[in-house]
C-alpha cells in the first residue's frame, strides 16, 4: 500500500527543485520542502526552502533557480541555506 499524498503540487515543486539542483552539482543537506504562499497583494505561489550540505553554495544555488525558473514578482518565494 503506498503512503497518501499530501499535495501534489507541493510535492512536485520540491522534486522539480531537488532534481534541478542534484543535476548542477549541489547536495542536499535535507528534503526540499514547499509550502503554498500568499503575498501582500493577495497572489499565491509556492515557498520553497533548500538546505545544501555545503551552505557556502547558497547563494550560487538561488541565483541558478532563480534564473531557470524566472522567480520573482513577490509570488515565489526560494530560501536557500
Amino acid at each position: 500500500m503506498s503512503r497518501p499524498r499530501q499535495n501534489a503540487i507541493l510535492e512536485s515543486a520540491g522534486a522539480v527543485i531537488a532534481s534541478f539542483l542534484h543535476a548542477r552539482g549541489f547536495a542536499l543537506a535535507a528534503p526540499v520542502r514547499a509550502r503554498f504562499h500568499t503575498s501582500e497583494q493577495g497572489s499565491s505561489g509556492v515557498d520553497v526552502t533548500i538546505a545544501l550540505e555545503d551552505p557556502s553554495k547558497a547563494a550560487a544555488a538561488r541565483a541558478a533557480i532563480h534564473e531557470h525558473f524566472r522567480c520573482g514578482g513577490g509570488v515565489d518565494a526560494v530560501t536557500v541555506r
